[in-house]
């Protein structure tokens, strides 16, 4: 399925981040990264309206490939209202990122491996734990999924993040403008590499659960 780069979100605030080593509770074959990146409403609105127009645009592709006319949709949105602790809404939104770590194509083959680029303040890879309450900025891309029990639906893939102030926790390539960051001049660190950009082959992954995307 054809894949969107989102504009990087707003600055917002790491909520349950796993963003530097994966996660295996849900996903002990495959390794999952994710983050809950929580905004206002307002910093959220223009963020969730670009998805919106590319969901429309992507769910009309879907339909055309199955060859229908509509779809079912799936009911899991990366877009939620935050609740706190006792399960009550704070007013903000929480926007969920995940990424599998792992690779496996429909014979369960091992294809490759794939994790969020993360960068400092200065722009620069880092390898820090990137701690809950940090405030981030989130390059994501768009990955559409359609499995017909389950509808179509869209998973924002965090393909680099941008650490602009560090949380309870202080950072692998590339520099962290070629997706789309802006970094202050008088922070920028001179020195080091820029590596070759990531290329990801076309891979069909079967799915099984909702939690899957």
């Amino acid at each position: 399925m054809k894949r969107i780069m989102m504009k990087p979100t707003p600055v917002g605030v790491a909520s349950f981040p796993k963003l530097t080593q994966p996660d295996y509770k849900y996903k002990p074959k495959e390794g999952e990264f994710s983050v809950k990146l929580i905004l206002t409403p307002e910093e959220a609105e223009p963020y969730k309206a670009e998805f919106v127009a590319h969901y429309k645009e992507l769910y009309k592709e879907e339909c055309g490939r199955q060859g229908k006319k509509k779809l079912k949709t799936s009911q899991h949105s990366p877009f939620n209202p935050e609740v706190d602790q006792q399960d009550n809404e704070t007013g903000n939104i929480a926007v969920t990122f995940k990424m599998k770590h792992k690779i496996y194509n429909r014979e369960g083959e091992f294809v490759f491996e794939q994790r969020p680029t993360v960068f400092d303040k200065h722009g620069k890879p880092s390898e820090a734990n990137v701690g809950y309450g940090a405030k981030l900025q989130i390059s994501a891309e768009l990955k559409p999924w359609y499995v017909p029990s389950l509808g179509f639906g869209i998973t924002l893939v965090p393909k680099a993040v941008i650490v602009r102030e560090e949380g309870s926790g202080g950072f692998n390539p590339s520099d962290a403008s070629a997706y789309g960051f802006t970094i202050d001049e008088e922070q920028q660190v001179n020195g080091g590499e820029s590596l070759p950009e990531s290329v990801f082959g076309e891979v069909e992954e079967e799915a099984a659960h909702a939690s899957d995307f």
